[in-house]
């Protein structure tokens, strides 16, 4: 993880490594295990020794609306680089966390998930009959038509979105989770700030359903 000079305080001097003009830090992690935030676990689903990603994580998938005092601001982004050096124990390790998770939601009605169990956030998750791959190619090209939308994270199984908002441009962060066992999409659509959305988000995904809905 690249990392600015600014922020070396923070961290202890064991954790470095110079690779030319960059200062680089050095963590090891066990998927599954909280030992890094949830961003960059899921950036590290899939990736091969040696491997390099960069990616753009958002709020809910890092600190929140903690922050580090001192360090990263309250309801930040992260842009992380990510180098993977080695696998240990690859067998056992990677079996921890093999796909990715959706986070709940918060107490706040500005979120809806199918994985949510109360009336409030609950929302019926999209069904798809084709292969995985094709019909996640389906739903992108759907959602690259809707406007002021941006992919920042993919693989295999996951998306997700950016979802800006014309006048005050406050960010959403809508995610995809395709399950195949189950040919199932289970998603998670969710406001990074405020406290009411007046159904925006339960909306929005009620929309891609109708966009979907039988194509897939």
């Amino acid at each position: 993880m690249r990392i600015q000079e600014r922020q070396i305080r923070f961290l202890p001097i064991e954790v470095f490594r110079v690779v030319g003009n960059a200062i680089l830090v050095e963590h090891t992690t066990r998927l599954g295990s909280r030992q890094a935030v949830a961003g960059v676990e899921h950036a590290l689903l899939g990736m091969k020794v040696d491997g390099y990603r960069r990616v753009c994580i958002s709020p809910h998938l890092a600190y929140r609306g903690k922050g580090v005092p001192g360090f990263i601001p309250a309801d930040a982004g992260l842009a992380v680089e990510v180098w993977l050096r080695a696998i240990v124990g690859e067998g056992k390790v990677m079996t921890t966390m093999s796909k990715r998770t959706l986070s709940a939601c918060p107490s706040s009605p500005n979120c809806v998930s199918t994985q949510a169990i109360d009336e409030e956030h609950a929302i019926t998750p999209f069904r798809y009959a084709k292969a995985r791959a094709e019909a996640k190619e389906f739903l992108k090209a759907v959602m690259a038509t809707l406007p002021r939308t941006k992919l920042v994270d993919e693989d295999d199984s996951y998306l997700h979105y950016e979802f800006t908002t014309l006048l005050l441009r406050f960010v959403d962060d809508v995610e995809f989770l395709f399950d195949e066992t189950t040919k199932t999409i289970h998603f998670r659509s969710a406001s990074r700030t405020g406290y009411s959305d007046l159904g925006v988000n339960r909306k929005r995904m009620e929309q891609v359903r109708a966009l979907v809905s039988g194509k897939l």
